[in-house]
């Protein structure tokens, strides 16, 4: 198969628009329907992936490479634990029926900022997220209030009975944490202990997280996050960019396919 003479330039701007950060199966599945991973379905347009991954190698570029993960969940000893109501189920028919959740943190020179993350199942946008320096239930709670004031604000309110799926941290899992989904009218699900796949849909968005965002190869670092309000920016730019031009995101919510169909790729999402 012989790529088109434009398939360097389509190249070029989708790991610009990118940062860089994807790998080279990712850029090559945006090529067929996206141009610049928003706005060209470019009907005939096609490329072999070796011949995405040889010029991706002649340009020196390289996709983000995920290192080791840090335990940070602790688990709650008082709390009223609820059961698992997704069973490791990450499908879901339609937005603001399912959110999961998860929070990491951020090496800074005084301690660690942490980051919480809701996202909707459905269409993998995060709805809430949250920065604090302390890692107790207000900081959840405040991710929580968040996402329902941005649903509230944009003319999506979370209808009654909203599953809202976590890990068993103790965070998580603390009465006053408990009390808060049920007068905001929401279902808690929580994951079985010391099993991260129980949670794997909001570990995967906070991994790419850890790996676009903060690490220390990103591109959206311009050197040493040294407070709080270094990674408060890094969050706000990171998030705004995956929940409108990553590649991740657009195929993992199959909007490739409703562009390709002439949908609005992002009616679906949020």
């Amino acid at each position: 198969m012989i790529a088109p003479a434009t398939t360097p330039i389509v190249i070029r701007r989708l790991c610009t628009a990118g940062q860089v950060v994807h790998v080279c199966g990712m850029v090559w599945r945006a090529l067929p329907e996206s141009d610049s991973c928003i706005s060209v379905n470019r009907p005939g347009f096609d490329a072999a992936i070796f011949s995405v991954g040889r010029f991706i190698r002649e340009e020196g570029m390289n996709g983000l490479i995920r290192g080791r993960k840090t335990r940070i969940t602790i688990l709650g000893k008082d709390g009223r634990r609820a059961g698992d109501l997704l069973n490791r189920d990450f499908t879901v028919p339609a937005p603001n029926q399912i959110w999961v959740t998860d929070f990491t943190y951020v090496p800074v020179y005084s301690g660690f900022v942490y980051v919480a993350l809701i996202i909707d199942l459905y269409s993998r946008a995060i709805v809430g997220w949250e920065t604090p320096t302390i890692k107790d239930t207000a900081f959840v709670e405040h991710c929580l209030w968040m996402a329902l004031w941005r649903r509230e604000h944009t003319g999506r309110p979370e209808p009654a009975g909203l599953i809202h799926h976590s890990d068993a941290g103790s965070q998580y899992t603390s009465i006053r944490y408990t009390e808060t989904l049920a007068l905001e009218g929401l279902q808690p699900s929580i994951g079985s202990v010391g099993d991260a796949y129980d949670n794997a849909a909001a570990q995967t968005v906070m991994g790419l997280f850890k790996n676009e965002a903060v690490a220390k190869d990103s591109p959206l670092r311009a050197g040493a996050l040294k407070t709080e309000t270094d990674v408060l920016e890094i969050v706000f730019e990171w998030v705004h960019w995956y929940n409108t031009e990553s590649l991740q995101l657009w195929s993992m919510n199959g909007s490739f396919g409703r562009l390709s169909r002439g949908l609005d790729p992002w009616s679906a999402m949020f």
